[in-house]
């Protein structure tokens, strides 16, 4: 009996021990998605501002050129 009983709680904890890992390897994977979409709006952000910049640019850029054909 005593045996059947060793065998169970084996068998108990390796299922315990698999599903702990499956746990570990769920959380690590959903620490990885966050930080990529904490990347990915980084980035985001950062091409907004470039756009932004360059869009101020070309309106400085159409300013002068409207100036230097004025003063022609």
């Amino acid at each position: 009996m005593k045996t059947i009983e060793l065998t169970i709680m084996s068998a108990l904890k390796k299922i315990v021990d698999q599903f702990s890992r499956s746990i570990d390897n769920d959380i690590e994977h959903t620490l990885r998605i966050e930080c990529i979409r904490g990347v990915a709006a980084h980035l985001e952000a950062e091409h907004n501002k470039a756009l932004e910049n360059i869009k101020a640019m070309e309106m400085d850029v159409k300013k002068r050129s409207k100036e230097i054909k004025t003063v022609s």
